[in-house]
């Protein structure tokens, strides 16, 4: 009996050894690092490429007569292929099975706004293959965290079962791809906001909440002729950032003007000046501060001087409170850093005035005065529960505009950078 028993507790461990292995092996499997023959071999199959089996190596054969492999472009294929070759050949792959057209507008967003984080990294012959599989949504890289802009490739990298068979499937099937906004970046089609019908697209990067906060247009109050409230009514009293194009632009003047060419010339413009006004307010230390941060600040506020008009005045006066700011913040010893500026182009809206939303988070690290009265961050301010030390993460939609009644975005600057909790 105590045999019996021994034997059973014997077969029993066996039974769990096997069980628990199992999952780490189908694990080491699935993760398993391939040849660049077995890669070819693949590509091969999923392009149909005939191949005669008659010869040496007839995989191979048939991908150097195809024009998938350049012969004698690989001294060893028995090693594992790293993630800059994978794309170079997958995009061959890609032009056998559907044409070498692409989107070329799309490829100098990615490349000019260096969504590819480390592309640098890449060989430089193997660097357009990159850009290509990647606007082509086929190979995008990996995610940099929330509020990023980029991805990262890892060229140099070995290439797992598991991601060739996430290229393969879609190389071969152009539904299962991964949808590219048109300026570069990758856009996500599953757990949307509950407002996505607001956007254009939806980010991968971002979370529903920083599309979820309310915009300016849907914290106002709106009236009928007779006082009455009404509800606001879209192209008069706002326009959604998925309408955003649609909307003529009109000038001072009265003039209109297709929006979607006054973008298309300004837009990264209004951005960078969003960007560099946040990058500057929110990175500011009373030691070090000085002409050049001022200068730098009052550069992203509009600019319309006109002689002594009340304009040239507005701009003087914008100087002058920077000027008092300084000095302020300096008796406060005020040190703001920030870790996340992130200007987001797709958010763009019509108010009565134009807004574009930003995800910041800051700190401050001195100040002798916490009170919201104090002189921490320039401009118009009001955030709750901020303390010394502590990171905050806010979303904030900052105006953009001119006083130059003629202009056509060309001038367009910071015209609203109230940084409020809502």
């Amino acid at each position: 009996m105590k045999k019996i028993k021994k034997m059973l507790l014997i077969l029993l461990s066996i039974v769990l050894v096997i069980e628990l292995a199992m999952p780490t092996m189908k694990s080491e499997a699935k993760n398993k690092n391939i040849t660049i023959e077995e890669y070819i071999q693949k590509l091969v199959v999923a392009t149909k490429i005939k191949v005669d089996n008659t010869v040496e190596n007839p995989y191979l054969s048939a991908a150097i007569a195809e024009g998938l492999v350049k012969d004698g472009e690989y001294k060893d294929y028995s090693v594992n292929i790293k993630r800059e070759d994978a794309a170079l050949l997958t995009n061959r792959a890609d032009e056998i099975l559907h044409g070498k057209t692409y989107n070329e507008d799309l490829y100098h967003q990615v490349k000019n706004k260096k969504r590819i984080k480390d592309l640098n990294k890449v060989s430089a012959s193997k660097r357009d293959a990159v850009i290509k599989v990647f606007e082509k949504g086929i190979i995008v890289g990996d995610y940099n965290g929330i509020f990023t802009h980029d991805r990262t490739f890892r060229g140099k990298d070995k290439l797992n079962s598991s991601e060739a068979s996430t290229i393969l499937v879609r190389l071969t099937n152009k539904k299962k791809r991964r949808k590219i906004s048109p300026d570069g970046q990758v856009i996500r089609t599953t757990n949307l906001p509950k407002n996505y019908k607001n956007y254009e697209y939806i980010l991968a990067a971002f979370p529903n909440s920083f599309y979820e906060m309310k915009m300016y247009w849907q914290l106002g109050t709106y009236f009928h002729n007779d006082g009455s409230k009404r509800k606001p009514v879209e192209y008069k009293d706002y326009v959604r950032p998925v309408n955003i194009k649609k909307e003529k632009f009109i000038t001072g003047a009265n003039d209109k003007y297709n929006m979607e060419d006054i973008l298309n010339a300004y837009l990264d413009r209004w951005v960078n000046k969003v960007k560099t006004n946040l990058e500057t307010r929110l990175n500011v230390d009373y030691r070090t501060v000085g002409t050049k941060w001022i200068n730098k600040l009052r550069g992203t506020y509009y600019i319309f001087d006109f002689g002594d008009s009340d304009d040239a005045f507005q701009n003087k006066r914008r100087t002058d409170d920077i000027k008092e700011y300084v000095k302020a913040m300096k008796k406060n010893k005020v040190i703001i850093k920030s870790s996340i500026v992130a200007v987001e182009p797709s958010t763009l809206y019509d108010a009565d005035g134009y807004y574009i939303r930003a995800c910041i988070q800051f700190k401050v690290v001195s100040a002798k005065n916490m009170s919201n009265k104090a002189n921490l961050i320039f401009g118009d301010n009001y955030i709750k529960n901020l303390k010394k030390g502590k990171w905050k993460t806010m979303y904030v939609d900052i105006g953009i505009g001119t006083q130059n009644g003629s202009s056509l975005g060309e001038d367009y600057a910071v015209y609203d950078d109230d940084i409020m909790t809502r």
